[in-house]
């Protein structure tokens, strides 16, 4: 990832949190991201509610508007 602006900085920040509670590394995050298999590092009642934030558009639009959700898709677009 590109870290020379704050934008990018801010994503591997959010990578980094999220792969700690998950108990692996961002790289493996990352990579499992990509290839949609996410669902190995996610507990059965995480895969669950993640399923069901997906079900539902509301969640979705909030889920996306959140201010780390739109520094995660800028970075990801910047690295296009």
């Amino acid at each position: 990832m590109n870290n020379t602006s704050n934008g990018g900085n801010d994503i591997n920040e959010i990578m980094k949190k999220a792969s700690k509670q998950l108990n692996t590394t961002p790289e493996q995050l990352t990579a499992l991201a990509k290839n949609g298999g996410v669902e190995q590092i996610l507990s059965p009642q995480q895969t669950e509610r993640v399923k069901q934030i997906l079900a539902d558009e509301n969640a979705i639009k909030k889920l996306l508007g959140s201010k780390q959700a739109q520094e995660l898709l800028k970075g990801l677009k910047k690295n296009e």
